[in-house]
C-alpha cells in the first residue's frame, strides 16, 4: 500500500499542491455543471408557438413566480378602480365596484388588502386608511405569497406541461451530480491531510479554505434554474415578439387608443420597470421607494425610474386607475 503515500498527487506540497486542488476544483465544477445542463433537453423539443394575446397571470409566473403574479395582480386591482395609490401605501378605494366580480386571485388579495388598517399622516392630517406599504405584500408573515402560491398551482401544472420549468428528472439529477461532486472534492482533501499528518506537516489551512469556496462554487453550479432551457428561449421570444408594446398610444390612459389589457400584458412580460415614463408611472416609483425603506424588499421589485415622487399625498385616481396622465399628466416625471 506504499502507492497510499507515494503518489504524484501525495508527493505534491504546499502552494504545488493547492495550485493543483485549485484546477482540479475548477474542473469539478465545470464538469457538474455541464452533465446538469444537457440533462435538459427541452430546448430540442419544437418552438412553442407565441399567442396573440398571452395570459398575463400566466406570463408572470412564469417570469418570477408568486411575487410577480402578486404585483400583476395589484396593478390590475387599481386599473379596475378597486385600490388606489397613496404616497406610500397600496389604499382600498372607496365607492370600488362589487369585489365578487373579480377573479379569485384579485378577489382574495382585494379582500386581504381591505382588512389592514393602518394609520397615516398626510399633509398634517392624521387618518386611518385600509391599505398596505408595497413591501408587506410580499412578507411572508403576512401570508400572501402562500395565499398566491394556491392560486398559482394550475400555472405551475401548465408550465411543467410544456415543459418550461425544470423537471423533476433535471433536479434529480443535479442532486446527485452535485452531491458526488462535493464528495469528490471532500474526499481528495481528506486524503491530502491524512498525508500530510501523517508525515508531521500541520499547515493545511489553506486547503481547508479553498475546499470550503469550491464547495460553494460546485453548489452554487449544481443547483439548476427555475427556468428550463425551453422557458428561458420562450420568455425571450415573448419579448422579442411585444418589444414595442409599451411605446403604443394603447398605454396612454389620455388616449382613445387606449387598452386596459396592454399595459398589464407589457407588465406581465417585462416586469414594472416597463411602466416608468408612461402613464402608470407612479405605480413604479411607488414599487421602487418601497425598496429603501424596507431591508429585505430590494429583491421583490423590478428597476425604478429614481427616487422622486409625486407630492405628499399624491395618489393616482380617475379612470379607475393609475389614470388621467398619471400625477401630473404623463405621469411621475414621465
Amino acid at each position: 500500500m506504499e502507492w497510499l503515500t507515494n503518489n504524484p498527487i501525495a508527493n505534491l506540497h504546499g502552494f504545488e499542491f493547492l495550485g493543483f486542488y485549485l484546477c482540479f476544483a475548477v474542473l469539478t465544477v465545470v464538469t457538474c455543471w455541464l452533465l446538469i445542463k444537457n440533462t435538459d433537453q427541452s430546448n430540442s423539443l419544437p418552438p412553442l408557438e407565441i399567442p396573440q394575446i398571452p395570459d398575463p397571470y400566466e406570463i408572470a409566473y412564469l417570469r418570477g413566480k408568486e411575487n410577480e403574479v402578486i404585483r400583476l395582480a395589484i396593478f390590475s386591482l387599481i386599473d379596475k378602480g378597486y385600490l388606489k395609490l397613496g404616497t406610500d401605501y397600496i389604499e382600498k378605494r372607496e365607492g370600488h365596484p362589487d369585489p365578487s366580480l373579480l377573479p379569485n386571485l384579485e378577489k382574495s388579495l382585494f379582500g386581504w388588502i381591505s382588512q389592514q388598517s393602518t394609520t397615516v399622516t398626510e399633509n398634517s392630517v392624521t387618518k386611518t386608511i385600509s391599505g398596505v406599504k408595497p413591501y408587506e405584500l410580499f412578507s411572508i408573515k403576512n401570508g400572501m405569497p402562500s395565499r398566491a402560491k394556491v392560486y398559482c398551482e394550475s400555472y405551475q401544472n401548465l408550465l411543467e406541461k410544456k415543459r418550461l420549468v425544470t423537471s423533476e428528472k433535471v433536479k434529480e439529477v443535479a442532486w446527485k451530480v452535485g452531491t458526488s461532486g462535493v464528495l469528490i472534492l471532500m474526499g481528495l482533501t481528506g486524503y491530502k491531510i491524512a498525508i500530510a499528518y501523517s508525515q508531521g506537516r500541520h499547515n493545511v489551512g489553506f486547503l481547508i479554505a479553498l475546499t470550503i469556496f469550491s464547495i460553494i462554487a460546485l453548489i452554487i453550479a449544481s443547483v439548476p434554474s427555475r427556468l428550463s432551457r425551453r422557458g428561458k428561449l420562450y420568455l425571450k421570444e415573448l419579448q422579442q415578439a411585444f418589444a414595442n408594446i409599451a411605446k403604443t398610444d394603447k398605454m396612454n390612459v389620455s388616449s382613445p387608443n387606449y387598452d386596459s389589457q396592454v399595459p398589464t400584458l407589457a407588465m406581465a412580460i417585462f416586469g414594472v420597470g416597463i411602466l416608468a415614463g408612461t402613464s402608470f408611472s407612479l405605480f413604479e416609483q411607488i414599487f421602487h421607494r418601497s425598496t429603501s425603506n424596507s431591508s429585505y424588499a430590494g429583491s421583490y421589485y423590478g428597476s425604478g425610474c429614481g427616487s422622486s415622487s409625486c407630492g405628499s399625498g399624491s395618489s393616482c385616481s380617475g379612470g379607475g386607475g393609475c389614470g388621467g396622465g398619471g400625477c401630473g399628466g404623463g405621469g411621475c416625471g414621465g
